[in-house]
């Protein structure tokens, strides 16, 4: 069951830098010593609290870089 994403978020130069320090950009990062994961290097508690319904209990990295940047 993949999510078809009707959106597109634009991310501005701010956002964009922190998720190129965050992460290299990389939507399946994931730091092995605090668990943070996705492109923002979201913790999952965070992520939850965050995440649209069907991607809360569910890593960042398996959410499409839309929902990541929302």
């Amino acid at each position: 069951n993949q999510v078809q994403v009707k959106f597109i978020i634009n991310v501005n130069a701010h956002l964009q830098a922190i998720a190129q320090r965050e992460s290299d950009g990389d939507l399946k990062a994931v730091n092995p010593s605090s668990g943070a994961a996705g492109k923002h290097q979201f913790l999952q508690s965070i992520w939850d609290s965050v995440a649209p319904a069907e991607y809360k209990g569910v890593s960042p990295t398996e959410a499409h870089e839309a929902v990541q940047d929302a």
